[in-house]
Order: C-alpha cells, then sequence, then structure tokens
C-alpha cells in the first residue's frame, strides 16, 4: 500500500460524521504557495492555497477554549502559522500528479496531523478555498 493509502485508512477514526449545526467554522485567510516533491519532469510544481478554513465541534468538552483561541487576535495568528506549516509539510511532500488525484487522502492526513498536534477531536473537517496545482 502506498503512503496515502495507508493515511487515508489510518484517517477513517479522526474524521466523524458531525451535523453541520454541531460545528463552528473558522477561517485562515492568508494564502500559502507550497513547493510540491519533484515529479522528475525537471519543472518546480506548487499548490497554492487562498484560504483554509477548519470546522469545530461545538459539542467537544474543549471546543470553547480552542475556538476562543484560534478567533482571538492575539492568539490567531500563532495558530495560523502552525496549521500552514502542517499543511506545507504534508503538500510538499507529494507530486503535483500525487496531489491531483489523492487530495481527500491529504486532506484526512492534514486533518489528523492537526488534531495530533493541537491533542483535540475538536477539529471535524479541514477544507483549502481555491486549491491550484502549478
Amino acid at each position: 500500500r502506498s503512503t496515502l493509502d495507508r493515511s487515508s485508512a489510518a484517517s477513517d477514526v479522526y474524521k466523524r460524521q458531525v451535523s453541520i449545526s454541531d460545528m463552528d467554522v473558522v477561517t485562515f485567510d492568508k494564502s500559502l504557495q507550497i513547493n510540491l516533491k519533484g515529479s522528475g519532469d525537471g519543472k518546480d510544481h506548487y499548490a497554492v492555497i487562498d484560504q483554509i478554513s477548519l470546522y469545530l465541534i461545538k459539542t467537544e468538552d474543549d471546543y470553547k477554549t480552542i475556538s476562543e483561541s484560534m478567533k482571538n487576535a492575539d492568539t490567531k495568528s500563532g495558530y495560523e502559522s502552525t496549521i500552514d506549516e502542517i499543511v506545507s509539510n504534508q503538500f510538499s511532500q507529494y507530486t503535483k500528479e500525487e496531489v491531483q488525484n489523492n487530495r481527500e487522502a491529504i486532506k484526512a492526513a492534514v486533518l489528523k496531523a492537526i488534531q495530533e498536534k493541537f491533542g483535540t477531536q475538536t477539529m471535524a473537517e479541514i477544507a483549502f478555498k481555491n486549491l491550484r496545482l502549478q
């Protein structure tokens, strides 16, 4: 099995079905440009993401603490930097073609890494606005 297959299977534990009414969204508006792994064609390839949204589960015990910290102007940038780093680290492991063919598995791997970094299951989903590959 490929790394992506294992990552996807492992992420089933982390991604739960939650009603949209039980979720709150935190948006990070900083655009990211991520260098992708070389594909052997001699060209540099990038993933560009305009915005990252994290969907938080309102019914989790630590929701209030995490939500307030992620939305507070004084602490939001720290979360944003950490999340940007996790997203960049995950995407940079793959070639342009791998990203094209495995977007959901990569999203699941990013979500799992964020959950582990912050030690919480409050994050239910992650979304990338205008993910483009160049």
